[in-house]
């Protein structure tokens, strides 16, 4: 041991330590580089997915919501189209009812049309009756008078009756004899529409028996020209 020497390494041997530990020592900083680096970039891609993730999500309540709209549209539209099939019914019925009610009307129009007619055809008839009556009275009225007064032949008895006559006459039936003259001034003759008036008048005088013809044939006729 007494011979023995210690071997130190020598300064190459550290020369070459140093440069490998200075090597190590940037690839230790290269690393370190390149991971933080990579946490950057890591960063930026969680802060990149965080925002996609908010992003789905806002577009999935987006697509919530819309497909509710959708559901309420569709819901609006099939009570828009309930409602219009409701409407068309409703209009088909109050068309239907319109026109049978038009027809109705169109069978009141001809019956009362026909009601029309018939009156007018009963009114003529009637016309036409009361006018033969009319005619066939005053056919017998007039043949009484012209018989009345072809027996008043004498004056006298002609200014008897007048008088008698007149004297049973209202003043507005004497006024309306004078006016229209129906006495005949030169005849001095009672005209027919006096004995007339005073039959309708009702004061026809017992003491005129020449008169009792007349008063049977004329009954309760009414001096219709006054």
């Amino acid at each position: 041991m007494a011979g023995s020497t210690l071997q130190l390494p020598g300064r190459n041997h550290y020369e070459q330590l140093e440069a490998e530990y200075g090597q190590a020592a940037r690839r230790a900083d290269h690393f370190e580089q390149y991971a933080a680096g990579l946490q950057h970039q890591l960063l930026q891609v969680e802060k990149k997915a965080f925002a996609a993730s908010e992003e789905l999500q806002r577009a999935l309540q987006d697509r919530d919501r819309q497909q509710s709209e959708v559901h309420r549209l569709q819901n609006f539209l099939q009570n828009v189209e309930s409602q219009r099939v409701d409407l068309v019914r409703e209009r088909d019925l109050l068309q239907q009812q319109l026109a049978e009610a038009a027809h109705r009307s169109d069978q009141q129009n001809q019956l009362l049309r026909d009601s029309v007619a018939e009156v007018a055809k009963l009114n003529a008839y009637i016309d036409t009756l009361e006018e033969a009556a009319e005619l066939k009275a005053a056919k017998a009225s007039s043949d009484c008078v012209i018989s009345l007064v072809l027996a008043m032949t004498s004056a006298e008895a002609r200014r008897n009756y007048e008088p008698a006559i007149k004297a049973f006459l209202s003043p507005l039936e004497q006024r309306f004899i004078m006016r229209h003259e129906i006495l005949n001034p030169a005849s001095r003759q009672p005209c027919k529409f006096i004995i007339w008036a005073v039959v309708a008048a009702g004061r026809l005088p017992d003491e005129l028996p020449e008169f009792e013809e007349f008063r049977r044939a004329s009954g309760e006729a009414r001096l219709r020209s006054v």
